[in-house]
């Protein structure tokens, strides 16, 4: 439970001074190996313990009463080596993960050489039967190249089965390889390793948190006439994130087909989107895109130009209702900042084939004051406040070095256009009584148990590398602080 002081917060650091500080601290604890986890102008009322699921939207696709679930035993990938039905007899096989962010120049590849996979689980003993060290030199190794249907324009994610039989050391990776060593499709495990080399997400992580808050729906699979039915799912967007949810036949030839499909999203899905979210804002259709990076940048760019929309709407509502001229002037500087933000990052998205949309924002009569401060509490206190936090965090660690340069001067911007939401929220107090005084304090709160809960969602791991997105335990310890330090929640 927090106990606050809505009207007269205690005083504290300015917010950009605040707000780099919390960035610093917590970069530099997770460089010691910190494992702080986490819980986050002032929000009053409470905030429990956050579940996983909270503000999801649930599906249609419930678990059938003959399917199982391959998520059971707390694997993150359900795909057991052991349970592949292997055409011919091998020594050993291991199901493996790789990623990378080179385009392969030369498809297939049987140069081995990369040490920086995953052995996600193995079956039988390497190089059991080998007669020289050729073959145990060469399985701990993987091929320097991954294969085209791994790998987007600028980025690759492949599962793999490496195998060996006698000196032989071979991988099976695209959809044709994996099926001439399985020879068909027989078991749960050749099922859901074949939808995954058809890059659909199978794995037992956020998605089904997200999309399950009952546990009705979660992934499933089960063996029909034919073949195996079972749910995987896509990203379709990712800023805001909009997950496409899938019911698929894979058929023991080998054939997948879509039986059913259903997007969902969820108001968490925007904690990693740096820009202020306007009123009456089309959302982006889902863009088909070869490019996790490339369609994140265009997703964000989205936001960024919308966000322009916002800031002027911002500072002619401010001067329709007599605020201070000072808080006009700094809305109208903002959106100034997010022109050149849509731009930069606009370029980013191309240099990384994002597919570029341009926002639709619906016109709004004049709003009354209570109406400004909800928009304000949510969209700049809470959600633009942690979009600067996370602006800094990607700026400091983004792996592209020209989206890292970019983050530096955007964070700044955006720290400076978080200080204004709480400054124009103090003066909004002022003007309301205290009923609505309580209303916009509870949609703020609403805002931030839902970026607690969206906080528990990893990120694709790409982003996290290439972006600098953080990890589900960053993004906690970010919140706890903003919690403490700026929200002045304090947690139980």
């Amino acid at each position: 439970m927090q106990n606050v002081d809505q009207l007269t917060p205690p005083v504290r650091d300015p917010v950009e001074v605040l707000l780099g500080r919390i960035v610093w601290e917590t970069l530099r604890r997770s460089l010691l190996g910190s494992a702080a986890l986490a819980a986050g102008c002032s929000a009053g009322g409470g905030l429990d313990e956050h579940d996983d699921a909270a503000g999801a939207v649930q599906t249609t696709h419930a678990m059938p009463k003959d399917a199982v679930d391959p998520c059971v035993g707390g694997a993150l990938f359900p795909v057991l080596a052991s349970g592949l039905t292997l055409q011919e007899a091998h020594d050993y096989a291991a199901v493996r993960q790789t990623s990378s962010q080179l385009t392969p120049q030369d498809a297939g590849s049987a140069v081995w050489g990369r040490t920086d996979f995953q052995v996600i689980s193995e079956t039988g003993s390497a190089c059991a039967t080998a007669t020289d060290s050729t073959c145990s030199e060469t399985v701990q190794r993987h091929p320097n190249e991954l294969t085209v249907e791994s790998c987007g324009k600028r980025e690759c994610y492949e599962w793999s089965v490496v195998t060996t039989q006698g000196n032989e050391v071979e991988r099976a990776a695209t959809p044709g390889e994996l099926l001439a060593l399985l020879g068909a499709i027989d078991s749960r495990d050749d099922a859901l390793l074949l939808v995954a080399v058809h890059q659909y997400d199978v794995t037992c992580s956020a998605d089904d948190s997200l999309v399950s808050p009952t546990g009705s729906s979660k992934r499933w699979v089960r063996e029909v006439p034919g073949g195996y039915e079972l749910v995987a799912t896509r990203y379709a967007n990712l800023c805001p994130v909009v997950v496409r949810r899938f019911r698929l036949f894979v058929a023991n030839s080998g054939d997948i087909e879509e039986l059913e499909q259903q997007d969902f999203s969820t108001p968490a899905g925007t904690k990693n989107c740096i820009g202020r979210v306007p009123a009456g804002l089309v959302p982006r259709a889902a863009q088909r895109s070869n490019s996790t990076l490339g369609e994140h940048l265009a997703a964000c760019a989205h936001l960024e130009a919308a966000s322009v929309h916002a800031f002027v709407r911002l500072a002619d509502e401010l001067c329709a209702h007599g605020a201070p001229r000072a808080l006009v002037e700094r809305a109208l500087a903002a959106a100034q900042d997010e022109v050149r933000h849509a731009r930069t990052v606009s370029a980013l998205a191309r240099l990384h084939e994002g597919e570029l949309t341009t926002p639709q924002v619906s016109a709004l009569p004049l709003r009354s004051l209570e109406e400004i401060a909800r928009e304000n509490a949510v969209e700049g206190c809470v959600r633009e406040t942690y979009g600067a936090l996370v602006g800094a965090h990607q700026a400091a660690r983004a792996h592209d070095p020209v989206l890292r340069q970019a983050m530096t001067t955007i964070a700044a911007d955006e720290a400076r256009h978080a200080a204004l939401s709480h400054d124009v929220d103090a003066w909004l107090m002022t003007t309301l009584d205290e009923a609505a005084r309580g209303r916009v304090r509870d949609a703020q709160r609403r805002a931030i148990d839902e970026l607690f809960a969206a906080a528990a969602r990893e990120p694709e791991p790409l982003l996290q590398q290439a972006a600098g997105l953080p990890d589900a335990d960053t993004s906690h310890e970010l919140l706890r602080e903003l919690a403490r330090e700026l929200w002045q929640v304090s947690l139980a």
